[in-house]
């Protein structure tokens, strides 16, 4: 297997003529991102308005809310997708990463730092797994050992559980088989900031899990993940910190078991909730009532 990646991701990745420099350790506790009264309006709407929000070496926070809240304009404000501050000419409020500006670092030096996963990933071309797994290690091109892009990649796939799909075409998979596959690609990036959108939305059970538990690893390896979830149990089970978002504002964020609250979750989301401790494990369940 690594000898064939090795020559999918030789022909996947374009070497850089300069390559940017590799990115500094960041020590468990240090911020990553800080957002500071970030606003974003698109048609006289306000889809962002003021929001703060710091995330930490070390944590899982998770962006939870009601459709249309404002959870991916966020993500992608943060990540440096969405114009927001007024470093990228947008309303209002500043985005730091990794206590500099969005606007001082280049693309290059970005795609070392942030790995971004997207609700929707468009592939024009049927590459197979393998090559689109491959292309995550692009940022990395003239600064690594070929060897270790081709562990890289493996271990993102097996990780994943994707392995036995890397001759596949893109396009003959299902919807959660690509799902993981966006997934394994953003992992083989090897960026100290993940930030995911939906990464659960067309997966079973099982995968679920899966992609819950690799990105609460990273975090405890001393990375930083920000996941966009709708699924307030996986976001309790999960996550260090959550943020809940309404109409485009923070309603409340901290630890699940102090901000999910009945009345808030049921004000929020406009339909009466119960939050309930697992009776193992003590984690909120939100159960809605019917």
């Amino acid at each position: 297997m690594i000898p064939t990646l090795r020559r999918r991701a030789r022909a996947a990745i374009a070497p850089l003529s300069r390559p940017p420099a590799r990115p500094a350790p960041v020590a468990a506790g240090d911020p990553v991102v800080r957002a500071e009264g970030v606003t974003v309006r698109r048609g006289g709407r306000a889809l962002l308005d003021g929001v703060d929000l710091t995330v930490r070496a070390g944590e899982l926070v998770a962006l939870v809310g009601p459709n249309g809240a404002g959870k991916s304009t966020l993500l992608g404000a943060v990540s440096g997708d969405l114009a927001a501050g007024p470093e990228r000419g947008a309303d209002g409020g500043a985005v730091r990463l990794f206590d500099r500006g969005l606007n001082e670092w280049t693309p290059p030096e970005l795609a070392l730092r942030r790995a971004v996963l997207p609700q929707e990933a468009a592939v024009s071309f049927p590459f197979s797994v393998a090559e689109l797994v491959a292309m995550g290690r692009a940022p990395w091109a003239g600064l690594g050992d070929p060897a270790q892009d081709d562990e890289i990649v493996a271990a993102a796939m097996e990780g994943t559980g994707i392995s036995h799909l890397a001759d596949r075409r893109f396009p003959t998979l299902s919807g959660g088989e690509r799902a993981r596959v966006m997934l394994a690609r953003v992992l083989a990036q090897d960026a100290q900031l993940l930030m995911l959108d939906e990464p659960t939305a067309a997966l079973d059970i099982h995968h679920q899990e899966l992609v819950l538990t690799i990105a609460r690893t990273l975090a405890e390896r001393g990375g930083a993940v920000i996941v966009v979830l709708h699924d307030l149990g996986l976001a309790a089970a999960y996550a260090h910190r959550v943020a809940i978002l309404s109409e485009g504002r923070i309603a409340a964020q901290g630890p699940p078991a102090e901000v999910f609250t009945a009345p808030l979750l049921s004000a929020v989301y406009r339909h009466e909730v119960e939050v309930l401790p697992h009776p193992r494990t003590g984690i909120p369940l939100v159960v809605p009532l019917r």
